[in-house]
């Protein structure tokens, strides 16, 4: 007798599945004062908010998340970091001026940060430095 051998097929892989699959990879592209299991809430957070984000290639969604992790922001979140952004079949991700800026603070020593020193006289020779 001959068995009958069923051809197995691959579903395509779920966003969530490629997410949850990428735990790994995203934790070791994570800067010290971020934490994978926020990322991923952050990203189911980001397809609850925009469902358009579902109707994209997962390996979009992913690389999207990557870069988000590697530069250390935020994903849709009230701080305004970054945003998966869906157009079309792609995810892309979009950097606000306040990742911008938050990069720019963890990557910039103290020292050359500039800063703004005012003065101002309070009467009888004495200045006073905000």
């Amino acid at each position: 007798m001959a068995e009958k051998t069923k051809a197995v097929t691959k579903a395509p892989p779920t966003l969530k599945g490629m997410i949850e699959s990428a735990r790994a990879e995203i934790a070791a592209v994570l800067p010290a004062h971020m934490d994978v299991e926020k990322v991923i809430r952050q990203v189911r957070l980001a397809v609850v908010q925009n469902p358009a984000i579902q109707k994209c290639d997962p390996q979009t969604v992913l690389f999207a998340v990557m870069a988000a992790s590697q530069l250390g922001l935020e994903i849709n979140s009230p701080l305004q970091e970054s945003w998966l952004i869906p157009y079309g079949t792609e995810c892309t991700l979009q950097v606000g001026y306040r990742g911008y800026q938050s990069a720019v603070r963890r990557t910039t020593p103290r020292s050359r940060t500039p800063t703004r020193s005012h003065s101002r006289r309070t009467g009888a020779g004495r200045s006073l430095t905000c």
